[in-house]
């Protein structure tokens, strides 16, 4: 998996070449890059900035931080809702000075089928890997094309950024960081990618190469897919990165049809498996996580709050503190400011609510307090009947 993009691209030319550019240049495609980086999304960028504070203190900075963000090509609602979650970060991203990667998912089909071979060879059948992967393909990619930039940050196509929350900076997020780590968490059960902070250099891609290849080697192949790639890839640096064939299954964990999500296996998805892994982890003395022996919590949590950074190489765990509200929010839909611990796994806040900066889902929220919105048909702020009603009770 260390072939850069354009290698690789050059590399598929006697298979997928002629398929990946008919899919570059496909009707939908093209309508929906426009729609959010043409002028109709500079236009509708006002709405979507809600009610920033402090904007005269933001200080630009194009090379401390790309936001990068993608999603296939879709129709209905959650289409209208795509673009407008899209300028939501279109919006930040020029608030903040920072550059913008926008990739439109459909585009990167042709480098997802070239591991299905790998797969198959590990008994899951599939024609490509699910769209889920393309996210490290996008972050890749926006690595070459910004390659001075010290932080990427990953964003999920249905994560929004809190209107309240725009005049503070995702660089927030990373003071502190040992040089040492290359990927930066949110606190959230789980070790959930739906934000994601990857540092810049040959370090980050570094991680972004390895997090393909555990991929196309079929180590991922259930629910929550990429995460479960990364997720593999944290425990096998805890584990000593060794490459036996033992070091496969650090701590016993298997991301496989056979062992989770198959015929046989007994759980959808494998982020139970990761959390038995990391009890495992601290049961063997390898690594014992020091301040477990400090909380009332399970183990697993120690790790996902980041109260085990020290302990886990390579990874980093950003929390919320005096200066930084919490850096994701899992299906938060009460208000702007609250942090909701169901129906998502959200940690209760240890010092009252301080809020959050991103949402993860939660879109009916989004467009009840999140946008401006206007009944205008011919207003950049409209948003049609079908799309509100669609998320009026999320």
């Amino acid at each position: 998996a260390g072939a850069d993009a354009s290698s690789e691209r050059a590399a598929t030319a006697a298979g997928g070449r002629e398929k990946f550019l008919i899919a570059a240049r496909d009707k939908a495609v093209k309508r929906l890059a426009a729609r959010v980086l043409g002028e109709a999304g500079l236009r509708r960028l006002p709405c979507l900035n809600g009610r920033a504070k402090n904007a005269r203190d933001v200080q630009p900075c194009a090379e401390c931080l790309v936001i990068v963000s993608g999603v296939n090509a879709r129709q209905g609602a959650n289409a209208e809702a795509d673009v407008d979650l899209a300028l939501n970060k279109r919006a930040y991203a020029a608030q903040h000075g920072y550059h913008f990667a926008f990739y439109v998912a459909d585009t990167f089909e042709a480098l997802l089928r070239k591991s299905a071979e790998t797969w198959q060879q590990r008994g899951a059948r599939s024609e490509q890997l699910p769209w889920e992967f393309s996210k490290a393909l996008m972050l890749r990619d926006a690595m070459h094309r910004f390659p001075k930039a010290e932080w990427f940050c990953w964003i999920d196509a249905d994560a929004w950024i809190n209107p309240r929350e725009f005049h503070v900076p995702l660089t927030k997020y990373v003071e502190g960081v040992p040089s040492d780590r290359a990927a930066v968490l949110a606190n959230y059960r789980g070790f959930n990618t739906g934000v994601l902070l990857a540092r810049g250099g040959a370090k980050g891609l570094d991680l972004i190469r390895r997090w393909l290849a555990v991929s196309r080697a079929g180590l991922a192949q259930c629910h929550p897919h990429d995460q479960a790639a990364l997720a593999w890839l944290q425990l096998w640096r805890m584990n000593g990165s060794s490459t036996d064939a033992a070091a496969l299954r650090p701590y016993d964990f298997e991301c496989t049809k056979k062992k989770a999500c198959g015929v046989k296996g007994g759980f959808f998805s494998c982020i139970p498996l990761w959390h038995a892994a990391i009890r495992r982890a601290h049961e063997w003395d390898a690594p014992k996580f020091s301040e477990y022996a400090n909380q009332k919590w399970v183990v697993d949590e120690v790790v996902d709050r980041g109260f085990a950074n020290a302990e886990t190489p390579g990874f980093w765990v950003a929390a919320e503190n005096e200066r930084r509200p919490r850096l994701q929010c899992f299906r938060c839909g009460t208000s702007l400011e609250t942090i909701d611990r169901f129906p998502g796994k959200n940690f209760f806040p240890p010092h009252g609510n301080g809020g959050w900066l991103i949402n993860h889902k939660g879109q009916g929220l989004f467009y009840r307090e999140g946008m401006r919105m206007s009944d205008e048909a011919d207003d950049a702020c409209f948003v049609a009947a079908h799309v509100r009603s669609h998320y009026a009770a999320r």
